[in-house]
């Protein structure tokens, strides 16, 4: 028989910094500046579906083990999305780079890394003396 270990504190803690980062990225428009852009409207919308993603997974690690796969996409998408909605972006150029773009990447970063390790920390293991058969 298969034992599913998923009370890791660990996945508590990433799903937990995941909600703070959703938390962060709706209010990061605001705090850094840059309301209007098309940057707002995908950080709000990003930072709900990754506190709800998050939210779930602290909720049911154990049943839905793989919905931290959701977030890490999310995470991607936050990486590339000033690429894709702003063509032509300098990333070398630090000065006229809007912060947008430096918080999409970073935070998109921590987001993938955390919800790879949330992902990954719910594992299965034999119990003993049975067959997995």
């Amino acid at each position: 028989m298969v034992d599913t270990v998923g009370h890791n504190p660990t996945v508590k803690l990433a799903s937990g910094l995941n909600i703070l980062l959703g938390i962060w990225l709706i209010a990061a428009p605001w705090v850094l500046g840059y309301s209007g852009e098309p940057a707002m409207w995908n950080e709000s919308l990003v930072g709900i579906a990754v506190i709800v993603v998050a939210a779930i997974k602290l909720a049911s690690p154990i049943r839905l083990a793989k919905i931290s796969w959701v977030n890490v996409a999310l995470g991607v998408w936050l990486i590339i999305a000033p690429f894709v909605l702003h063509p032509g972006t300098p990333l070398g150029a630090v000065e006229g780079v809007s912060p947008a773009l430096w918080n999409d990447i970073v935070v998109g970063i921590f987001i993938v890394v955390l919800s790879y390790l949330s992902a990954g920390m719910v594992t299965t293991r034999e119990k003993p003396g049975r067959s997995s058969r």
